[in-house]
């Protein structure tokens, strides 16, 4: 429990993320934002990540996120 929040890790592969965010965005639709904690990958940077997240996770995403959400 951070800051009064219960966080939820979310990993795997692309389709298995997102899968799991639609699910959770469906389960609790009061999320309005949220956030990654990226790595640089072995083969690529930080900036790559964020862009993977944000194509191949994120993309698929019916709900339209909070303003700067998803920004790269």
């Amino acid at each position: 429990n951070v800051f009064g929040l219960n966080p939820v890790v979310v990993f795997g592969t692309p389709e298995q993320c997102r899968a799991a965010l639609a699910a959770l965005l469906d389960a609790v639709p009061e999320i309005s934002q949220v956030a990654i904690m990226p790595f640089a990958a072995r083969d690529g940077s930080l900036i790559d990540t964020i862009r993977r997240f944000r194509l191949e996770v994120a993309r698929d995403l019916e709900r339209a996120p909070s303003p700067g959400a998803f920004l790269v």
